[in-house]
């Protein structure tokens, strides 16, 4: 198994932001001075003692930023705050955490430090709509960029009408300016409610890599035919979630570099898309089995066995 894991890191050394961003300010005086006086306690209004959270300024809003048609709320780490912490607000897995934010170590967290955080559209109020009580939320908003359009930040970023926009922002037309700021909806103040978090698929920047070798994959099968081969697949389980793991396979009788497409029987049409870097070795780990999957590919899966139902489909 070491054997593998050298092999899959090797592959990935061979085969290979600045946004502007809201700084949350502090609770009322007399909870930052308790916090500071123990910060992994909460302390409420009639000084009970509450599970631990992040706090910030009723007045606080956030900035969103897109990449590869991804999007990330960029959070600036306030003294006291730790992954899980981040993890419980907005409802997201450690592994996209990580993944997303490579210079985080273990879970020490530097006070002023930026965070990526993954978010999907669904846990985004972009509709104020009856009874909608702004108390309860924080605002959104994103920075225009050189020749974005608004058809493109409404429809293809947050897949929402353009009237929508108009309407959050008091716009007149669609047109936008470079540097202008948008609101784009809101968040629960209490954070990203279960009901709204992602439960498998592909989420923080392994959505970015899926999405750039979907594109490849899709203009590569203008001209080719698609064959499907169903059978076992395989992961070392044990192994930790990676931030420098890709999208990676070993699958025999593919060349080092081929892109292929992967699904779950038990989630059918979420597929991933992974780059094929070795022929599948012969050894117990493999026996049986069709194609072995680097941790994030099978995290992006929804794997729970180490040994699990897989369709492979490639180009021909």
């Amino acid at each position: 198994m070491k054997f593998l894991t050298l092999l899959f890191s090797f592959f990935i050394v061979i085969i290979g932001s600045q946004a502007q961003f809201y700084t949350p300010k502090g609770n009322n005086a007399q909870n930052s001075k308790q916090q500071q006086a123990n910060p992994s306690k909460t302390i409420d209004n009639n000084n009970s003692v509450t599970p631990p959270s992040l706090t910030f300024n009723p007045n606080d809003s956030f900035f969103i930023v897109v990449e590869n048609e991804q999007k990330f709320i960029l959070h600036k780490v306030k003294a006291g705050e730790s992954p899980n912490l981040i993890k419980k607000f907005y409802g997201i897995e450690l592994g996209d955490l990580y993944y997303s934010n490579p210079d985080i170590t273990g879970s020490a967290l530097r006070a002023g430090q930026v965070l990526r955080i993954p978010i999907i559209n669904r846990a985004i109020r972009t509709q104020a709509g009856i009874g909608f009580n702004p108390a309860l939320y924080y605002p959104l908003y994103y920075k225009v960029k050189e020749k974005e359009t608004l058809y493109r930040i409404a429809k293809v970023y947050f897949k929402t009408a353009i009237e929508t926009f108009q309407t959050n922002n008091r716009l007149i037309s669609d047109v936008v300016q470079k540097d202008q700021i948008l609101k784009v909806g809101w968040i629960y103040k209490t954070g990203i409610p279960d009901s709204l978090r992602r439960q498998n698929g592909v989420t923080g920047s392994l959505s970015a890599e899926n999405q750039q070798l979907k594109l490849i994959y899709e203009e590569q099968k203008a001209d080719k035919k698609e064959q499907r081969y169903d059978g076992t697949a395989c992961w070392m389980k044990g192994e930790k979630f990676a931030t420098n793991d890709k999208l990676h396979v070993l699958y025999t009788g593919l060349a080092a570099g081929t892109i292929i497409k992967i699904e779950n029987p038990m989630f059918p049409k979420n597929y991933v898309y992974a780059q094929v870097v070795a022929d599948l070795p012969d050894n117990s780990l493999t026996e049986g089995a069709m194609i072995l999957l680097s941790a994030n590919t099978a995290f992006a899966l929804g794997a729970v066995d180490a040994r699990f139902p897989i369709r492979v489909y490639h180009l021909k």
